[in-house]
This record gives structure tokens, sequence and C-alpha cells, in this order.
């Protein structure tokens, strides 16, 4: 054991005599070339996890027939970073949770003259914006660790030295106007506390709901795999290019409009047409393909266990995002940038709803998906008198056709709450039925999932096209109407409920599915708990 360390401090000690002094970029492209590997022209601006994740990331595409020695590299990265944080003498001190008491004095003077939420909001922004341009100047080891995506984000960082912000405990709303360096107030640290208490149970009752949710994808999912590389299709999926972000299409296949040939559509394509044709899996002449999918970099056949593997773990994470920030929430930029635009039409009452200043006529779209209690599935735009007002994930919609309002009407209210709630949003749209009239309301709905499911890196958009297929009672997507199934019952509705149900809950649901509820009704199906009592029902069944 003593001879293992040895070996590991040896190493250690030659890999910071060659590497410790130099540019992490320089260090990777060096190894690169050590190793016979293509790697980036260009170097990235800034030395942060993201940047050096993202470029590693491009490395990998650029030699995906050279895994071996990708590895190495990343193992060679891997080890340095470690021994770089064992050997270097950072450390952190009082000092550098410290701000200029004037940004402090000045933030709690604003704070106290407003009474607005989303006022109070932004003067938190404003002056947080200011902290940090002061730890910068003071070139406090706090900023290097959050700027560098190593530990912690700005929005725990917002609650250390400035203010806690907008907590959301369920039933109500306060905005925490202290901070945790300087120390909370006996009312701010009562408040505080039910935000903590809320993300605590947030986090017990909402964690065991992904993990049946990808449990329920992988029943749905499972029976696709990659049968054939190209289908053959001639089928196109029409997309407004310029409505979705270049993200959308990354890894797809796509028309060129110029050489009218299938082109793989990558980080660095340039389009500059209105509408992009992208090969689709509703379109796939096979169960799936994998031009239809999109390329993938890591290759594998049964696609659609991954698939629900991969929307599974990303509902977890929505889960537990929550969690680490104690229920403080951050309004959406898009929602202060709207109201501050539109001051004229709307503003926010004392309840943080959207109301009209004035009469206006408020144009809703024909195609929107909303959950029982009205909240918006992903971003909605209103128009109101041809000005644009943007509905961000969470609010809920007062309104629900166009038509002339009168001043003071309700639009919508503003989203304040916790995202943990988004796993519950997410399963509740899944486990709805829903009924396409045409194509553009099922894209739409492709839009929401996919905007639910991605948070941070780039998604693959046939993921979940795969998933609406999977859930649609049609395969040919021509013909509409189509109705999406309630993703529950189709396991149930392909004969394989009994595996991973209760016979007694299988044939509730398969019956349920097939539209034979007055039967289940007409024999008491519920009184039936065991496999001899559905077996009896069974027989009366066939017997009638």
């Amino acid at each position: 054991m003593v001879k293992d360390i040895k070996e590991q401090v040896d190493i250690c000690k030659r890999l910071i005599t060659l590497y410790g002094d130099k540019d992490i970029f320089d260090v990777i492209n060096s190894l690169a070339e050590e190793l016979g590997l293509s790697y980036p022209s260009n170097k990235p601006n800034k030395r942060t996890k993201k940047t050096i994740n993202k470029y590693i990331e491009q490395i990998v595409k650029l030699n995906y027939d050279k895994r071996d020695k990708v590895e190495q590299l990343i193992d060679i990265v891997y080890k340095l970073g470690h021994c770089k944080s064992t050997y270097s003498d950072f450390t952190l001190t009082i000092e550098d949770f410290l701000i200029d008491e004037d940004i402090l004095s000045n933030y709690e003077k604003e704070i106290a003259k407003s009474h607005s939420l989303l006022d109070k909001y932004n003067i938190l922004q404003k002056y947080f914006k200011l902290a940090l341009d002061d730890l910068r100047k003071k070139n406090s080891n706090l900023i290097k660790i959050i700027d560098s995506g190593v530990r912690a984000n700005y929005n725990q960082l917002q609650q250390v030295i400035i203010g806690r912000g907008v907590i959301d405990t369920g039933l109500n709303k306060y905005f925490i106007a202290g901070n945790y360096a300087k120390g909370l107030s006996v009312d701010e640290y009562i408040k505080s506390s039910e935000g903590a208490r809320k993300s605590i149970f947030d986090k017990t009752i909402s964690t065991s709901k992904p993990g049946y949710l990808t449990r329920q994808l992988v029943y749905v999912l499972h029976p696709y795999k990659f049968t054939v590389d190209d289908c053959g299709t001639k089928k196109y999926l029409k997309l407004p290019y310029k409505k979705f972000s270049k993200e959308w299409f990354i890894g797809k296949y796509y028309l060129n409009p110029l050489t009218q040939k299938l082109e793989l559509f990558a980080e660095d394509t340039e389009y500059n047409f209105d509408y992009i044709l992208i090969r689709s899996i509703l379109y796939c002449e096979k169960p799936v393909c994998r031009k239809c999918f999109g390329h993938i970099w890591h290759d594998c056949e049964n696609i659609g266990i991954i698939t629900a593997q991969t929307l599974g773990e990303r509902g977890t994470q929505l889960t537990l995002r929550a969690f680490h920030t104690g229920s403080v929430y951050d309004i959406p930029q898009e929602t202060i940038q709207t109201v501050n635009e539109l001051k004229d039409l709307v503003y926010i009452d004392k309840y943080q709803n959207l109301v009209l200043a004035k009469n206006a006529y408020i144009r809703v779209p024909e195609h929107t998906i909303l959950l029982k209690d009205n909240t918006v599935l992903t971003n909605l735009d209103l128009y109101i008198n041809d000005n644009k007002l943007t509905l961000t994930t969470g609010m809920k919609l007062y309104i629900h056709k166009s038509d002339y309002y009168t001043e003071n009407t309700s639009i919508a209210k503003l989203n304040v709450s916790s995202i943990a709630n988004i796993i519950t949003v997410l399963e509740a749209l899944l486990r709805r039925k829903l009924i396409f009239s045409n194509l553009e309301s099922l894209i739409y709905y492709l839009e929401i999932l996919y905007t639910l499911f991605s948070y941070s890196a780039v998604f693959p958009l046939g993921m979940i096209e795969l998933l609406v297929k999977a859930t649609l009672d049609k395969d040919n997507i021509t013909e509409f109407p189509i109705v999406k199934l309630p993703i529950n019952l189709i396991p149930h509705i392909r004969g394989y409920g009994c595996t991973f149900e209760k016979a007694r809950t299988a044939l509730i649901y398969t019956l349920y599915s097939e539209n034979y509820s007055n039967l289940a009704e007409k024999y008491d199906l519920f009184k039936y708990t065991d496999i001899k009592g559905v077996g009896y029902y069974i027989g009366k069944l066939l017997n009638d």
C-alpha cells in the first residue's frame, strides 16, 4: 500500500513538473499531438469547468474512431487536476466573503423604499453585479472558485454576500433582504426556515417520482431498437428554423436547400433560411433508424432503453435543483424585460399578477396546452394590441381566448414557485390524453417536451421525437387527428402490462385503455384483489 502511494506521489510530481505552470488548453493540445489526436483550432477565452468540458467534448467528436487514445488523454487531464489541487496552497478566508460596505448600505436603503416583489428582485440583481465586480477587484479566491464552475453557483453566492431573495414556502412568497455573511434577523430566519423545510419536503416527496417515471418510460420505449442505418424515407419534418435555438438541430440530418443533399447539422453549421427540413423519427418507415434519429457519439442498438434512462435522469436533476437552493427562485429575465418594455400596457399587482393597465385586445395562440390549473408548459407569446408579451414556463394563464379585455383584467400570475414542481408538471402531461388536429399542434407538443426535459447541455431532439412516436396511436403522422395516449396505459394496450403491475391493476388499465370501463363496473372488478379473483373475472367475461 505504501509503495502504491509513493508511486502516485511520483506521478503527481512528474505531472506538476511537466505541465504545472502551463495553460490547461496548451496542455490538452500538447497531449493530443503526442497521442496523434486532432484538436480544435481555436482555444476558449475563459478557463472554466464548462469550457474545459466543452473543449474535451469537441476532441471526442473529432476522434470518435480513436476511443482508446481519447481515454488516455482524459485520464491524464483528470490526474493533473487532482495533482494541481493537492499541491496548490489555495484556501478561503473570511476576507474573501466581504464586500464594500457602501454597496450593502445603498442596497439596504433601496430595498427599504421598495414594496413590489419584482422591484426588490431587480434591486437585488443590480447590487449583486456590483458585489461581483468588487470581489473581482479584490482578487477574491471565492469568486475564482465560482467563476471556474468547480463549486457552488452565483445563486448561492448571492445569498451569502447580498441577500437571499425570493423565497417560496408553498403558501407564501417572501423577499429576504438579509444575507448569511452579515446574518439574518429573527423574522428573516423563521421565513427562511419555511423555505428550507419546503425544499426538504420537495426532495423527500418528489425524488421517487422521477424514479417511477423512468420505469414507465423504459416499459414504453424498450421495444424500440435500431434495425437499419437508413430507412430511405423521402419525408421530412418542416420546422421554422428561427423560432428554435440552434441547439435543437445539432446531430440531426437535414436537407441542404442549396445542394439538395442530406447533411449532418453540426455545431459550426451555418444555416440562413427561414425553414429547415430534417429527417425525423415521426416519418421513419421503420420503428427507428439511425438517420431519422440523428447522429449519436456512442453507437448502441437498444436506443429505446438509452432514451428512457436519459429522460429519467433529466427528471431527477429537475427535482434536485430546487433542494440545492433552499427554495430560492430566480424570476426569469424574459418576464422582467417584458414588463419593463410594456409598462404602459401591463403592471404587476401586490399578488404578483400581470394586470392590464388599460383596455386592450389580447390575442391568444390557438394551440395552447395547459394543465388543469392553467399552468403554462412552455414559453407562450400573447399579443396585446400587437405588442408581444411572453409568458414563461410555470406561469398561470387567466385568459383563454382572443378578445377585447378591460382595464385591470388579470392576464397571468408570475412564476414564483419552486422548480421541483416541474417533474409533477411533466408527469401530468405524459399521463394526459391529447388529440392533435394537425401537424402544427404536434410540433407544439414536441416543443413543450423539449423545453421541460432540457436544463443545461444540448439535448438530442431524436429522443424527444422517439418518446412522442411511442405515445401516438398511429405510426403514420400524415393522417390527422392523432391521439397521444397516456403513458401509463401504453404497456397495457400493447399487452405486457402484467410484467410490471399487479394483475388486478394491469387488468383495470387494460380494460380502461380498451374503453371497457363499463364492464369493469358491471362485474365490480375492484373487489378482485388477487390472481385467482382476476381469473374468475376473465372467465365470466369470456362466458358472456
